[in-house]
């Protein structure tokens, strides 16, 4: 995910935190074969480089709002997972809200792949905001 993918939910995200006096989990949870599973011996998935590569998105995607909120503590979070809506379903049951993005896409991507919004919705275990972000 860009970080200018989800601006708008984390806005939201730090703004209630803010608000409720809380600290902000941010979790990136991306999916990958294991190594060696798919294809040549010499394409085997670094898992390391993986998840500081997902560290350091989610670093660049709340950086500007660290600085305009710095009361709040902001714990990062990049999870590797068969399925990133089973880890983050499973994460909501320690959330007091769970803020997810919403992004428009065209009716083949909302048909082959379920937005985390829907999911999230149906599934979390605490309340969950869904955020429009801007077209």
């Amino acid at each position: 995910m860009p970080a200018t993918d989800c601006q708008a939910a984390l806005e939201f995200a730090f703004e209630e935190a803010a608000a409720r006096g809380v600290p902000l989990h941010a979790l990136y949870a991306w999916w990958s074969v294991m190594p060696g599973e798919l294809g040549p011996e010499d394409r085997l998935y670094d898992l390391q480089a993986a998840r500081d590569e997902a560290r350091r998105l989610l670093s660049e995607s709340v950086a500007g709002w660290r600085d305009k909120f710095p009361d709040v503590p902001i714990h990062l979070e990049p999870l590797r997972a068969p399925n990133p809506y089973l880890v983050l379903i499973e994460e909501s049951r320690n959330a007091g809200l769970l803020v997810v993005s919403r992004h428009g896409g065209n009716a083949l991507t909302r048909l082959l792949l379920a937005a985390v919004g829907d999911v999230a919705v149906r599934e979390a275990h605490c309340p969950v905001a869904v955020v429009p972000e801007p077209a």
